[in-house]
């Protein structure tokens, strides 16, 4: 999934993986400490939307409400993929 972030600095595009495959182990493992921690879900969606894609958090902070459900249900559907069951 692209995702379009528009700031002062102009127009970024960045990926939001669709599968474990298309993350390095080192994220992998991070995204997995991250989900057993007890944040509050806003804090922890913009951790691991920051952590999956590389989009700043400032940058995180400014999407709308729309755009801030679709990542999140992109990482719901990630985070319970076959993979992460296997692994």
């Amino acid at each position: 999934m692209d995702i379009l972030i528009n700031n002062l600095e102009g127009e970024k595009r960045y990926t939001m993986p669709e599968t474990w495959e298309e993350m390095d182990i080192k994220t992998y493992i991070s995204v997995m400490s991250l989900l057993d921690e007890d944040d509050e879900e806003l804090e922890q969606m913009i951790k691991l939307v920051h952590l999956i894609t590389g989009i700043p958090k400032k940058d995180i902070n400014s999407l709308n409400v729309n755009q801030i459900n679709e990542l999140k249900e992109e990482i719901d559907k990630l985070v319970s993929s076959d993979m992460n069951k296997e692994l």
